[in-house]
């Protein structure tokens, strides 16, 4: 009897483990493939070249030619203006989403008028796969503006340099501001209710209390989100492959729309070169923003 149990105790135990395994193999694949695998690729590959047959070693000699700017890839290549766009993107994302996204997910919060519809609205344009939505979003922003009479044609978004950077940004402030609104309301949802209520028994308005309490408590979210978003200095693209594929226009391309267009059609012989940008970009990018970590979590407000 007593061995009875223990086998059908040993079937009940090795089911559960291979509930486990079942769970976890895909995520621990993907992490395995898509993490590991392509980084420590992406490492080797910066220090070989493509000799016609195959890939060797060659060393700093990659690292060299990407600082010289000496290949074909990089044929008109303005580093300077790339560079300066790429701040450019990333500083309007950071004025137009993070700070706006901050009230209206304090409005959100705060339970008023639509707050439920807002949630749903806001987070659409991840559900809708991405091309469709930049396939609506061409199609809205070539039309409806036409007809009512806001600009002459659908082609004004390309008149001008500064348009037709705004039509992009602003693409990619639609895709971006409901992530940052849930992820901050969610933060907020972790404060106190009593930490509230003693402030309203003080009387604090609204606007204080978003300064002096909750913006406070959700701090660490915000330096988080705004550390997050220096790597897109170096990978956002304006969704510019999307719209436009390898014609996207070199005036107001970045430095991730570089990588990408140059990654699919560079072919073999670019993927060392791609590989050591990629890297300098890092090397740039962690101190850059463990810099900002520090300063903003040294000198922002503290709940004590």
């Amino acid at each position: 009897m007593m061995l009875k149990n223990k086998s059908a105790f040993s079937t009940k135990k090795r089911k559960q483990l291979m509930f486990y395994i079942g769970i976890l193999a895909l995520p621990i694949l993907q992490v395995l493939v898509f993490y590991f695998y392509v980084n420590i690729n992406t490492f080797s590959l910066a220090f070989q070249e493509f000799d016609g047959m195959g890939y060797k070693f060659a060393g700093l000699d990659t690292f060299k030619k990407v600082f010289k700017l000496e290949h074909t890839i990089f044929r008109n290549f303005d580093f300077k203006l790339v560079m300066k766009n790429s701040l450019l993107v990333w500083l309007i994302g950071l004025l137009i989403s993070f700070f706006p996204s901050l009230l209206f997910s304090y409005y959100i919060y705060k339970n008023h008028i639509g707050s439920g519809l807002f949630k749903i609205m806001l987070y659409l344009p991840h559900i809708i796969p991405h091309l469709v939505f930049i396939t609506l979003y061409k199609f809205y922003m070539d039309t409806i503006p036409v007809n009512l009479g806001l600009i002459t044609s659908g082609g004004f978004w390309i008149s001008t340099v500064e348009w037709e950077r705004f039509y992009y940004i602003f693409c990619g402030w639609m895709l971006g501001f409901g992530t940052s609104v849930l992820v901050y309301t969610g933060s907020m949802s972790g404060i106190s209710d009593s930490i509230i209520e003693s402030g309203q028994l003080d009387g604090i308005t609204p606007l204080k209390e978003f300064i002096f309490i909750v913006l406070p408590m959700i701090w660490g979210t915000f330096v988080t989100m705004v550390v997050a978003s220096l790597v897109s200095i170096f990978t956002s693209d304006m969704n510019g492959y999307a719209f436009k594929a390898a014609n996207f226009n070199s005036q107001i391309q970045t430095i991730g729309y570089f990588l990408q267009n140059k990654t699919i059609n560079g072919g073999m012989e670019s993927y060392p070169l791609l590989s050591a940008l990629g890297l300098i970009m890092t090397a740039i990018a962690v101190p850059l923003a463990l810099l900002v970590r520090h300063l903003l979590t040294k000198y922002g407000p503290k709940t004590e």
